[in-house]
């Protein structure tokens, strides 16, 4: 029960500071929302504002389907 309620804690925590719990692979910055995927190597439409969000690690690239950060030689063939 101990080990749950401190979990709890730490996610509230995590929370509170602004931040995101980002996935693996991933860290929480400010960025330029316009990043290669998997699925769009290639991208246009972007903004010059930074966006606060999670993004992928350098050598990761997003996989639009299962929305976690891989490798760039892991992304699935289309």
């Amino acid at each position: 029960m101990f080990t749950l309620s401190l979990s709890v804690v730490l996610i509230f925590i995590g929370f509170s500071l602004g931040d995101p719990i980002c996935g693996p692979n991933q860290h929480f910055d400010c960025k330029v929302p316009c990043q290669a995927t998997c699925q769009n190597r290639q991208f246009a439409h972007c903004s010059s504002d930074c966006v606060p969000d999670c993004y992928c690690l350098p050598d990761y690239m997003r996989d639009e389907d299962s929305k976690n950060c891989v490798l760039i030689e892991d992304c699935p063939r289309y």
